[in-house]
């Protein structure tokens, strides 16, 4: 593969528009991801209306990274032990020593599988398909500037 500045007016138009399209792709898809993700944690929040007291058995506290604390708790229904996670605010993200700590466990009373422990599902990073998608969309229009910029002054070359 060539670099930049070794090819001529046309091949780095081409490579220009090639990447506009890669990048409007790559947002394409992140937005897409994102949007599902969101649909299947309203769909999970609109099902699960029952709720009990489950207890703590880790937490992740939040971080650079994560911006809220996450659990993993194990709530019993019936005489069946059952295991869920979920995001949870400032009120549960204060443990000392989060194990054994109680806390809301949301649940679907037809599937007490599908729960969720605290304020809402864990999200999965959704925050991030987002920035990730704005930033594959604001790159797509200006590798066609950098074409429009191309055909119009010539290849760009080395000084």
């Amino acid at each position: 593969m060539k670099a930049w500045y070794d090819l001529n007016q046309e091949e780095q138009e081409k490579r220009s528009l090639h990447s506009a399209v890669f990048f409007a792709i790559l947002a394409v898809v992140f937005l897409g991801w994102g949007f599902v993700n969101l649909s299947q944690e309203k769909a999970k929040i609109a099902a699960c209306t029952a709720t009990t007291t489950g207890y703590v058995v880790s937490e992740m506290k939040a971080s650079r990274f994560r911006l809220q604390s996450f659990v993993t708790a194990d709530f019993e229904l019936n005489g069946k032990v059952y295991h869920t996670e979920g995001r949870c605010g400032s009120d549960y993200g204060l443990f000392e020593n989060p194990a054994g700590e109680p806390v809301i466990v949301h649940y679907n009373p037809s599937d007490p599988e599908q729960s969720y422990a605290s304020y809402a599902p864990e999200s999965s990073g959704r925050t991030y398909i987002f920035i990730f998608a704005a930033v594959f969309g604001l790159a797509s229009p200006l590798f066609v500037w950098q074409a429009k910029h191309v055909r119009k002054n010539g290849a760009i070359m080395k000084k």
